[in-house]
């Protein structure tokens, strides 16, 4: 299955498509990420790029989270877990749009988990990066 996940659309398609093939849904994995461009000096950066970080690597989450819920809460529970990376924790120059949204979406991560603690189980895990400029 092919899905834009920062479309709300493309998650209504793709939560649909799994119930038909499955039945029901107990858990997501939000794993999307794109870093942006990394090389460019930061006054040449663009909102553009900036915001298809945000809509990878934040917005994502939220949406599937969202459309998830549904389903999560008809089964009794399930789990949500967000993929985030080091990068949410510490800076990294080149990478202030990702680190930026790593950081927000360990945020969201616990927020979420907050919210929806009585039923849903909802986590982080931080992935390792290591920058390397060619």
């Amino acid at each position: 299955m092919v899905q834009d996940v920062s479309s709300e659309s493309g998650w209504a398609q793709v939560t649909a498509r799994a119930i038909e093939l499955f039945g029901k849904i107990d858990v997501l994995v939000n794993n999307a990420g794109v870093t942006g461009n990394l090389l460019a000096p930061f006054e040449e950066r663009t909102l553009e790029k900036f915001n298809k970080v945000l809509s990878v690597n934040l917005v994502s989450q939220f949406l599937g989270t969202k459309a998830v819920l549904p389903y999560l809460r008809s089964n009794g529970g399930g789990s949500i877990i967000n993929i985030s990376s080091i990068g949410g924790i510490i800076g990294s120059a080149g990478a202030t749009a990702y680190t930026a949204l790593k950081g927000g979406s360990r945020a969201f991560t616990k927020g979420a988990a907050a919210e929806l603690r009585k039923t849903i189980y909802v986590l982080t895990r931080f992935t390792r990066v290591t920058w390397k400029r060619p």
